[in-house]
């Protein structure tokens, strides 16, 4: 037999080693890429953990102290802490149960204590990541009306800014409103351009005057 014959009965077994060698490579990725998934579960599932006991710790809180408000701030903040969890897992019927348990105790706080902005915005908040952007913006509007009464002055001006950049937000992306929108960013990013939100408003007002405007991210 020819060299040249040797040679073509060589290219299938040629073929067949790195045939084998890519399934291999192939096998081997799709295994890396199934133990991120179960590494990004197992992350999951502790974060959830924390944010339960956190949970848990408050509601032992309350019960000890029923003339306080204080845990049901904290424990309004921990059910929007879950909920932001369960929804980026795609439990969502879950993480609107848990919007809606934020939205309770941030309540029962204000009840107590109504000239909190702070708490009026994370009220606000959770109202548009329950899907209701009508009453989220009543409360916003009310927190911009609040944060100028702020006794501190550092936390006066985070709480103008962010109440401000909030309702941007909620005005934007639940509503579509966007020249009103507009005005909420600059009045945010007015307060303090150097503070990171106001380096964000910034941004999210050079992003509605491209072209093609895209939904803005959450603040």
């Amino acid at each position: 037999m020819s060299d040249n014959l040797k040679w073509l009965l060589l290219i299938p077994l040629v073929i067949l080693v790195i045939g084998g060698g890519y399934l291999v490579g192939k096998l081997i990725g799709g295994d890396d890429e199934s133990s991120q998934v179960v590494q990004q579960n197992q992350a999951l599932e502790i974060d959830k953990a924390d944010v339960q006991q956190r949970i848990d710790a408050y509601q032992g809180l309350i019960a000890r102290t029923p003339g306080d408000v204080e845990g049901f701030k904290g424990l309004g903040d921990t059910y929007l802490e879950m909920g932001d969890l369960l929804k980026e897992n795609n439990e969502n019927n879950e993480a609107f149960a848990n919007y809606k348990s934020a939205i309770d105790n941030y309540r029962k706080y204000l009840a107590g204590k109504p000239e909190d902005a702070e708490a009026r915005i994370d009220l606000g908040y959770a109202y548009s990541l329950l899907l209701m952007p009508e009453v989220a913006v009543r409360e916003l509007k009310l927190a911009t009306q609040l944060a100028p009464n702020t006794p501190d002055p550092t936390a006066r001006k985070a709480a103008e800014q962010r109440s401000w950049h909030v309702l941007g937000f909620v005005l934007m992306n639940n509503l579509g409103l966007e020249a009103d929108a507009k005005q909420a960013w600059q009045t945010a990013y007015d307060i303090d351009p150097n503070s990171n939100m106001g380096q964000e408003a910034k941004q999210f007002l050079d992003q509605l005057a491209q072209p093609q405007q895209q939904q803005v991210p959450v603040p």
